[in-house]
């Protein structure tokens, strides 16, 4: 399979051509546009790609290694392009890439993460992020447990999760306020307040 950047950027060299600028970019995986299926680039051999290019892949897969999940550590699955999207948000939360893009590789579609130097990083309060994401999070993808799904983001954020029946109180010990999320009795999300300094 040819996985030269349709518009010029070479995957090889870790670049994506947009417009005039050249983007540093790693594979995750492709979308088989003729059958919406997902491939890993670490499960693509006879791509050539160099390890370097695999990095995020091959981390997810370790990931998906630690933490007994199926979808990281499988070579592929269905529903490709809306897997995509998912894998590679999880990608740039957990491997603090700048962002992702689907681009087109000459054949199939790439999800590249960009993690281009020149793109500055997202330096929200963690409060914010964690304000903006959660609602969002727990609505969009299938989240058993809405508390550990909450919990496992404050210790990305490095926020103090302090714990009680029905709520979780995140405080950012640095900046100051916090964040209150709250759950049923089935750990299902049902509110969230803010103090936020």
């Amino acid at each position: 399979m040819d996985l030269a950047a349709s518009n010029g950027g070479d995957l090889f060299d870790g670049y994506i051509d947009l417009g005039e600028t050249k983007i540093s970019a790693k594979l995750l995986g492709t979308v088989n546009p003729a059958n919406d299926t997902w491939l890993w680039a670490w499960a693509n051999p006879q791509a050539g790609l160099p390890e370097t290019i695999l990095a995020p892949s091959l981390a997810l897969k370790n990931l998906g290694n630690t933490e007994e999940i199926e979808l990281l550590t499988d070579p592929g699955c269905p529903n490709g392009t809306a897997m995509g999207h998912q894998f590679s948000a999880i990608a740039v939360g957990s491997l603090g890439a700048k962002g992702y893009v689907e681009f087109p590789l000459g054949g199939p579609n790439g999800f590249l993460l960009i993690d281009d130097d020149r793109i500055p990083d997202n330096d929200s309060p963690a409060l914010l992020k964690a304000m903006m994401n959660i609602p969002a999070a727990v609505q969009s993808y299938p989240v058993q447990d809405h508390r550990a799904a909450v919990l496992g983001y404050a210790h990305h954020l490095d926020l103090l999760a302090e714990i009680s029946d029905e709520e979780v109180s995140l405080v950012d010990t640095q900046r100051g306020g916090s964040v209150v999320v709250s759950f049923d009795q089935k750990n299902r999300f049902t509110g969230l307040n803010s103090t936020i300094k």
